[in-house]
């Protein structure tokens, strides 16, 4: 890898992108991959977040062809779609299934979003599920565009940005600060909490884990939540 000489504007909101990709992984259970248009590594999990401000020297070409097409890929089958042929890396790829998604600013494309299958449990979940991952990404794309590129003012956006990706989500979300107070939650996760907006906004909240009731499907173990004088049992993972 190489480091990028230049500032794009992706690698300027660079925190907050960041950001997106691990609220990403932690509910689509994939990993993420977001370049920009230098192929310099702006955000990313697993494997993929190492290197964070440097140019991919190898195994970009599927990156590459989003970025030139402008176009969205889709592969799940990994080293048997045309674009591996030649590839250096193909015997030895990691990657089993992806899902690159252009970000167009002004009709340019200044990155991708990438979701990435690294084992066959991924690659069944993205082929499972790949109509509803691609709305979803491209819903994420319009909003790095209009909410931070465009209006340029990332830092007074952020909450609308959140808001918008977690109104979204069929899951339940939780967005807690560093002291454990509820900053965000979506209508999901009022669902099953059983509670409205307003009774949980700004409250702190406690997690504590039963780990000898643990569910490993994806990642996720029981959980009691409580606030105030409520307690309700769910199913999720912390991130």
């Amino acid at each position: 890898m190489e480091l990028a000489t230049t500032q794009s504007v992706l690698m300027q909101i660079q925190p907050t992108i960041q950001r997106f990709a691990r609220m990403l992984a932690s509910v689509l259970q994939l990993e993420v991959e977001i370049v920009d248009e230098n192929l310099c590594r702006v955000a990313g999990t697993g494997a993929y977040g190492k290197f964070l401000g440097r140019q991919l020297s190898g195994n970009s070409r599927l990156l590459r062809h989003v970025l030139e097409t402008k176009t969205e890929k889709v592969v799940t089958q990994s080293r048997f779609d045309p674009l591996c042929e030649g590839c250096d890396s193909k015997e030895n790829c990691r990657e089993k299934a992806f899902l690159g998604t252009p970000v167009i600013l002004q009709d340019r494309c200044v990155g991708v979003i990438s979701l990435i299958a690294v084992t066959h449990e991924q690659q069944e979940h993205i082929s499972d599920n790949l109509r509803e991952f691609s709305d979803y990404v491209r819903h994420i794309s319009t909003i790095f565009v209009s909410k931070l590129l465009e209006d340029q003012g990332p830092g007074d956006n952020i909450s609308k940005i959140f808001a918008t990706m977690i109104d979204n989500m069929d899951q339940g979300v939780l967005v807690v600060d560093d002291e454990n107070r509820v900053q965000f939650v979506n209508q999901t996760a009022l669902k099953t909490l059983g509670v409205v907006q307003n009774n949980i906004i700004g409250k702190p909240i406690r997690f504590r884990p039963l780990t000898f009731e643990s569910n490993f499907t994806h990642g996720h173990m029981q959980h009691i939540v409580s606030w105030d004088d409520k307690s309700e049992l769910i199913i999720g993972q912390l991130a």
